[in-house]
């Protein structure tokens, strides 16, 4: 029995298929839907572990999907795949709740470490009596909180937290990465009011060696 399943929408039945074949080597077994229509009636039928989806479909847009899933399948990390992929629809599926947005034709080495992200994400879903922090509070802001905190996780994009000091933006970053596909990497706070403006740059994104007088060696 295969341990995941994963919802694949689009309207070309090869580039379905493609998809599907690719997922098998990871254990992901693939329900099909060629529209709107048939997806959502699938979604009601069964549990996903997935849900890839093409932004033009037949009767409508998978923004759409994007939409609903993130409101009624909040757990549910979904993708969106397409050939007329552009800046504002990935912001805009982003935005949705989308964890990820990739163009055809994809490779496909790409789009299982894109799907092994999402069952990773799913997993993480699944560990909610861990030893995570507990953002506290009953009240309905507390609520939106912790609940765009579980968006935020499931996307690839980066994340600006603003807020007064002692306002719990850390906590809030540490949430946002203990929920996500990298839990299991190092979660690195840094002081920035600690680091020199001109070494800001070099202590955050690394350099190599030789680029300025006092670069020994490369810093990751």
């Amino acid at each position: 029995m295969d341990a995941y399943s994963a919802l694949i929408v689009d309207d070309e039945a090869d580039i379905r298929e493609l998809i599907e074949l690719s997922l098998l080597p990871l254990g992901v077994s693939c329900q099909q839907a060629e529209n709107l229509r048939v997806a959502r009636m699938l979604l009601k039928r069964q549990a996903f572990s997935f849900c890839m989806t093409d932004l033009r479909l037949p009767d409508g847009s998978g923004l759409e999907l994007v939409a609903q899933i993130q409101k009624q399948f909040p757990n549910l990390p979904v993708a969106v795949i397409t050939a007329h992929g552009n800046v504002e629809s990935a912001v805009e599926a982003l935005k949705l709740g989308a964890f990820d947005f990739v163009s055809k034709p994809f490779d496909l080495g790409v789009l299982r470490n894109l799907v092994s992200t999402a069952l990773r994400l799913n997993r993480g879903e699944q560990r909610q009596a861990d030893g995570r922090p507990i953002l506290l509070g009953q009240s309905v802001v507390m609520a939106n909180v912790r609940a765009l905190i579980a968006k935020l996780a499931r996307s690839q994009a980066p994340i600006l937290i603003a807020g007064e000091s002692g306002t719990g933006k850390e906590m809030a970053a540490r949430l946002i990465h203990l929920s996500g596909p990298r839990a299991d990497k190092p979660f690195v706070p840094v002081n920035c009011g600690a680091i020199p403006e001109q070494l800001m740059e070099s202590e955050l994104f690394g350099y190599k060696k030789g680029s300025f007088t006092g670069a020994a060696q490369d810093k990751h």
